[in-house]
């Protein structure tokens, strides 16, 4: 067996159809500081939207922003990505590139400060036994 490690995050998925709906990221483990910004002391949390590419296949974006001890935007982040779901619906494979704007930039327009390609990551659902 593999070790699983929590990834110190959280995400909630609605939508009133099976094809589309809203995400909420929750990430209070998260260096907001990024390494490179020392004023960022809250995250936002991350929303955003999914949507089906496939029969087992999805996209989806979060937005959210990073302020200092004021309350005003150090910086705006873009997580997109795609996820994968198991046959059996148990277990799913997700990507993730991070891209980083500053706070008076448009992040569905302008060219992203850095981009970061993020590792692979794995879900599992909470009822069902690891191997």
């Amino acid at each position: 067996m593999e070790d699983k490690v929590l990834t110190g995050w959280m995400v909630t998925v609605t939508g009133k159809s099976s094809d589309h709906g809203t995400n909420n990221l929750e990430y209070p483990t998260f260096d907001l500081t990024l390494g490179i910004f020392p004023a960022a002391v809250r995250l936002s949390t991350l929303r955003g939207a999914w949507e089906r590419t496939g029969g087992n296949t999805f996209a989806y974006t979060f937005m959210g922003f990073a302020v200092d001890e004021f309350n005003l935007p150090v910086w705006i982040g873009k997580v997109s990505g795609t996820v994968t779901l198991s046959a059996d619906c148990n277990f799913e494979t997700i990507t993730a590139t991070m891209e980083v704007f500053g706070p008076d930039m448009d992040p569905f327009e302008d060219v992203p400060w850095f981009t970061e390609i993020l590792d692979e990551h794995y879900g599992y659902r909470a009822d069902v036994d690891l191997p």
